[in-house]
């Protein structure tokens, strides 16, 4: 009978997680991050920022062109289920 509560429960846990991935608005491919040549050092992507930079969509990828500094803002939310 306890087996019976586990798969029980693992199969509820399984449908949680299928149903959270459905509910999922995003379908880009992935991001392209653009960096200058020549750079050398960290980049930083600050997402969902209101003062940020248009979002660029190409070939249905996301394009994040990083500017000299390493530091990018974005109007761009996060890519991921967990995000959306």
């Amino acid at each position: 009978m306890e087996t019976t509560h586990i798969k029980i429960r693992q199969m509820i846990i399984f449908i949680l997680l299928i149903l959270s991935n459905l509910n999922c608005s995003e379908k880009e491919k992935g991001e392209i991050y653009l960096i200058p040549n020549g750079y050398v050092g960290r980049v930083i992507v600050f997402y969902n920022q209101t003062k940020g930079a248009n979002a660029e969509i190409e070939n249905g990828s996301r394009v994040l062109r990083i500017p000299k500094n390493g530091v990018l803002y974005t109007k761009l939310g996060v890519i991921g289920c967990f995000q959306c």
